[in-house]
């Protein structure tokens, strides 16, 4: 298993969208485990599939290798930036 972070852009298709809406389990395979809000600097653990993604927030994620470095390249242009292993 590998666990990496990735940061919602200012520009990302992402942001305003629920978890649930943005398909990222679906279409990657990831599980966020966590998410360190922007707005608040605080961790959300287990964050509920309603939580709206904004600008700035950074997702933690977790899947096997190979997932997490395809899978975070492939999400759409802008939608996240400055992933890296943790």
């Amino acid at each position: 298993m590998r666990v990496e972070e990735a940061r919602v852009s200012d520009a990302s298709t992402l942001k305003g969208r629920s978890i649930v809406e943005s398909g990222i389990g679906e279409k990657t395979g990831l599980l966020i485990i966590a998410v360190i809000s922007k707005a608040t600097g605080k961790y959300l653990f287990n964050p509920s599939h309603t939580y709206k993604l904004e600008s700035g927030d950074t997702l933690i994620v977790i899947g096997n290798p190979g997932s997490c470095a395809s899978s975070t390249r492939s999400w759409p242009r802008g939608s996240i930036i400055e992933t890296e292993n943790i």
